[in-house]
């Protein structure tokens, strides 16, 4: 059941409308009527199956107890203030479940941060400064001109430091040990090639 406060509308053909006859309008508080036959009117059933139907004739005979208007009145103003009262603690258990959310996401943005730290700190722990010299061996290639590699062709490969092709190929080679990297001087876009 539900209270309709307009003065003008229609209703579908799987609802009935319950106005209050002239001579008992001023001893039934409809909020009091709802709240307690509420449970009551959705037993009133003609059938049992899924497509349950009210029964306008059973509802009509069924018998209710009044109190009087003003004992009625009463119950809906305590029924209305604990309504109040659990909006009131809906609206600040939403607040809280906010500040909680929000607490909670700031605790782990803060125990993100803490464990950067901790993992920074670790590997500055773990990390070693080297000198490139110590490292590697450093080699400077030599000037060696088109004409220079076409007129010694061989089977060994001539890398440019400022194109990272494979100039050419000539008969001797300059570099013989294995895992020797040639790095070009200018370390502008080059590659370490093995």
């Amino acid at each position: 059941m539900q209270l309709i406060k307009d003065t003008n509308f229609t209703i579908n053909d799987d609802a009935y409308i319950m106005q209050v006859k002239k001579n008992f309008m001023d001893k039934v508080n409809l909020d009091y009527f709802i709240h307690k036959y509420q449970k009551e009117f959705l037993l009133l059933v003609s059938s049992k199956d899924s497509n349950d139907t009210f029964s306008k004739e059973i509802a009509q005979n069924y018998e209710i107890e009044l109190e009087s208007l003003e004992t009625q009145n009463l119950y809906v103003k305590h029924i209305n203030k604990q309504k109040e009262i659990i909006n009131k603690l809906n609206d600040h258990i939403a607040n809280l479940e906010k500040e909680i959310i929000n607490k909670l996401n700031d605790h782990i943005a803060n125990l993100e941060k803490q464990i950067h730290k901790i993992v920074l700190e670790q590997e500055k722990a773990i990390t070693k400064t080297y000198l490139i010299k110590d490292l590697f061996l450093h080699f400077q290639g030599h000037q060696l001109t088109d004409k220079y590699i076409y007129n010694n062709e061989g089977i060994y490969p001539v890398y440019s430091g400022s194109s990272n092709k494979i100039k050419g190929y000539i008969n001797e080679a300059l570099f013989y040990k294995e895992g020797v990297s040639y790095i070009d001087t200018k370390i502008l876009n080059s590659e370490i090639i093995y």
